[in-house]
């Protein structure tokens, strides 16, 4: 989209625009849904998630700076409001998962995983985020792919900063698995 017709749009939903609202809606869908996809059980959670996201992103556009992305500032939106979705849920999980807690070897500072997840609800990544338990699905979406650090997760998930490094292992050990067993089933 070009920026003469984007800074029109956001000035017009900085006015409460109904029809400058659904135009960006529209053009930044597909962006937002593939953020909630990652960090929803579902595609009905995720839908949930982006549309709550959007309001917010409407309700918050006047603090939106237009030297900044709009990506960003979206993008931001959908991974916190997301997290708070599943805050509760995550609490949950992590009471019934320390019991699984292990010694593990912990990452140095400057080890970073990479990903550029194609913008596609059914690329084969986020199938297999679905498929971790919610606890490893959260914190490796805010570290490998939204680029928290540990510290960060810890207060964003109320947890500490050795378990988030404990669940990204973990989550790493299961998607290397489910990438074998894809290989095999494949072969």
């Amino acid at each position: 989209m070009e920026k003469k017709k984007l800074d029109s749009l956001i000035a017009g939903c900085m006015k409460n625009n109904r029809v400058s609202q659904k135009e960006l809606y529209v053009a930044f869908y597909g962006f937002a849904m593939n953020i909630c996809l990652r960090y929803a059980n579902n595609r009905d959670d995720a839908a949930k998630i982006m549309n709550e996201g959007f309001l917010k992103v409407f309700n918050s556009i006047a603090g939106f700076k237009s030297e900044d992305s709009l990506r960003v500032f979206i993008s931001a939106i959908m991974v916190t409001t997301s997290i708070k979705y599943y805050r509760s849920s995550l609490n949950m999980e992590i009471v019934n998962h320390c019991d699984d807690l292990v010694d593990t070897q912990f990452l140095s500072s400057n080890e970073t995983v990479n990903i550029n997840v194609p913008e596609q609800s059914r690329c084969p990544l986020i199938r297999m985020l679905r498929r971790l338990p919610l606890p490893y699905r959260m914190v490796f979406n805010l570290f490998a792919i939204d680029g928290f650090s540990h510290e960060e997760i810890a207060l964003l998930l109320n947890v500490a900063p050795a378990d988030s490094q404990s669940y990204l292992l973990k989550a790493r050990k299961k998607l290397k698995e489910f990438l074998l067993d894809d290989a095999t089933i494949k072969t």
